[in-house]
C-alpha cells in the first residue's frame, strides 16, 4: 500500500514538471532595435521595463519605449526559471525514484 501511494505521488509530481515546455517568445523595442530577440520561455518573463509576461505565450511582444539609449543586443528580458537543465534533472530523478519503487 505504501508503494502504491509513493508511486501515485511520483507520477503526479513527474506530470507537473513535464508540463513545463518551452515556448518561443520574441521581445523587442520596435522604435530603437533593428530586430527582435528570440528567447525560450519556460516560466515568467520579466523585461527591463518592468513588464511581466507569463508563458505559455507565443508570437511577437512589442514593448513601447521612448528611451533612445536602448540598443540592439542589450539584455531586455530575464527568464524564470533560468535553466531547463534543473527541470530535466528533477524529471530524471523522479523516474529513477519510480523505478526503485517498482
Amino acid at each position: 500500500m505504501k508503494k502504491i501511494v509513493l508511486l501515485i505521488i511520483a507520477i503526479v509530481i513527474a506530470n507537473y514538471y513535464t508540463l513545463a515546455k518551452a515556448v518561443e517568445v520574441k521581445i523587442g523595442y520596435p522604435k530603437t532595435c533593428t530586430g527582435y530577440e528570440k528567447i525560450k520561455a519556460y516560466g515568467k518573463v520579466q523585461t527591463t521595463q518592468n513588464i511581466t509576461i507569463f508563458a505559455p505565450v507565443s508570437g511577437i511582444i512589442k514593448i513601447d519605449s521612448n528611451f533612445s539609449t536602448v540598443k540592439s543586443g542589450q539584455l531586455i528580458a530575464r527568464i524564470y526559471p533560468p535553466k531547463l537543465i534543473w527541470q530535466e534533472t528533477r524529471i530524471y530523478g523522479l523516474k529513477l525514484m519510480y523505478h526503485q519503487i517498482i
